[in-house]
Formats: C-alpha cells, structure tokens, sequence
C-alpha cells in the first residue's frame, strides 16, 4: 500500500488559480450570501492602501482541501473542502474584468482572463477555453461559463430567476454584490479598480492542503471541520456517508440526499431535527443520548 501524504502550501489567489478545479457534485452547491461576499471583500478593502507609496497587508482568507482529480491532464484538482472561497474568488475575476471593459476608453486588461479560463486548440484545430473552476452541477457550471464572456449580459441572466436553482440564483447574487461593491468604492475609475484587483490576487493567501487520493482529503476535511472551521453535523454526515461508499457510488448518493434536503426545505423543517426524529424512531437509543455528537 502506497503512503498516504499531506502537502501544505501557503499560496496567493494568483498562484492558486494556475491550477484547475472541478468542485464534484456530491459537494453542496454554492450557498454564500451577500453577507459573506461582502465580508471578504470588505476585508480585502480595509487593508486597501489610499498612497500608492504604500503596499498593503496580506490577508489569509482560509483553508481549502484537494486531492488529484481522476482526469488525465496534470494540473487538475477535485475540491473537497473550500469550493464557496475559490468560487466567489473566481466570480470576482469576472466581474472585475467584465465592469472594466464596460468603461468608455479602458486599457487592455487581458492578463486577467488567464485567472478565469485557459485556451488550447482541439483535435479540429478550432479555439477552445477550458475554464479553471469546473462545477458538476450543470446550472451552476453553465452560469459561471455565463460570468466568463466578454459580452455578459447579467440583466438577461437575472431576468431567468424564477427558474433557477437556489444555488445559481447566489451566483448570481455573488455577481452583483461584487460589481455594487466596485461601482460603490470607485465608481468609473479604472486605475483605483486595478490597484485593489492587485492586492487581491497577490495579497490574499490561501492555505492549499493536497492529499493523495479522494478518501484521504475526505479525513483531512473531517478533522479540519470537526475542530471548528465550522460546518454544521448534516455536512459531517454526509462526508462520513462518502467515505463508506466507492467512489461510483458518490454521484447517486448525491442525488438522493439532493432529495431528501429539497423535501426538507419545501416543509421548512430542519435537517438535524428531522435526523434526531428518524434516530428515535428507527434505533433504540436514548432521547437524552440523540443530542451526543457521537452518535
């Protein structure tokens, strides 16, 4: 049996998006609010140097788990713990460079565009992008793909909400938060937009923990949560529920527990109260015992 490693790195935004990530799709969806983009933002900004004279601070945004993905190309990841601070990360890009070209008379910007996708030339010799975060879920991957174009249209976008999931909907909200929030701190001022895109992409540091394989990230992610990062026991649960299957099976499991949770919050019941009941009725274990984390 091969060892089972650990490699930590202290990275910059920039250095992190080198690489590519597929975020699988038994993870949860993407769930952080405006309070949560506003939060990292606004803390990237308070450190936000008014003299060029001065550099600002680093700011460490957290945590991400990974493990190689099973595509054969190097460079490519499966997120198991972080997707919601890459993704909001990435969304930033989109809407930093997609608001700079809206200005009348702007500079080039195209150095940014290698943050957000990658072209190569296919088999047919025709231009391709291959994008650096890739979501399984097809409404979430398509709308980010939305977010990458030149000409994104997100009035249109936004005009489709009825129809859309609640995670793409706080993509789209994501979005919008970032581009009040540029419109709001400078306005049409082209240079001042780039000198806080700059500290973003250099200043701001994640730490990238990557083990060897799916089932080691998985423990890596359990410890790391189950000593305060701060997922709730339903993530827990379903982590544990992963490491017990092959990993053919994740995708169903998914599905199911997609289910499960929908059902869930069109009754507007809660998850661990819902999960207390059904230990209760389908075990014999004491009412006082079920509060136990352990069990």
């Amino acid at each position: 049996m091969s060892q089972k490693t650990i490699d930590s790195q202290n990275l910059t935004i920039e250095k992190i998006f080198e690489d590519f990530y597929i975020i699988p799709s038994y993870q949860r969806e993407y769930i952080w609010k405006e309070k949560q983009v506003l939060e990292l933002l606004n803390d990237v900004y308070s450190e936000f140097p008014l003299s060029t004279n001065i550099e600002s601070d680093e700011y460490f945004l957290g945590s991400i788990v990974i493990c190689p993905s099973t595509d054969d190309t190097d460079k490519v990841y499966q997120v198991i713990d972080g997707q919601q601070r890459l993704t909001t990360s990435y969304i930033f890009f989109c809407t930093v460079k997609n608001y700079i070209n809206k200005l009348p008379e702007h500079q080039k910007f195209d150095a940014i565009k290698k943050l957000i996708y990658s072209e190569y030339t296919n088999a047919q010799g025709q231009d391709q992008s291959r994008y650096r975060i890739n979501p399984q879920y097809p409404d979430s991957k398509n709308i980010l793909e939305e977010f990458a174009k030149d000409e994104l249209n997100i009035e249109e976008i936004e005009k489709q909400r009825n129809n859309q999931t609640e995670s793409t909907i706080n993509l789209i909200s994501a979005y919008q938060t970032i581009e009040d929030f540029i419109k709001d701190k400078f306005q049409d001022k082209e240079s001042q937009i780039k000198r806080f895109y700059a500290p973003f992409i250099k200043k701001v540091k994640l730490v990238r923990v990557e083990t060897t394989d799916i089932n080691h990230a998985l423990r890596v992610f359990e410890t790391i949560n189950n000593r305060g990062v701060g997922l709730d026991s339903m993530d827990l649960l379903k982590n544990l529920l992963f490491k017990q299957v092959e990993k053919e099976e994740f995708l169903k499991i998914s599905n199911f527990w997609k289910e499960i949770k929908n059902e869930l919050d069109s009754v507007k019941e809660k998850p661990m109260d819902f999960l207390r009941y059904f230990i209760l009725t389908q075990y014999a274990i004491e009412r006082d015992n079920v509060q136990n984390k352990e069990v």
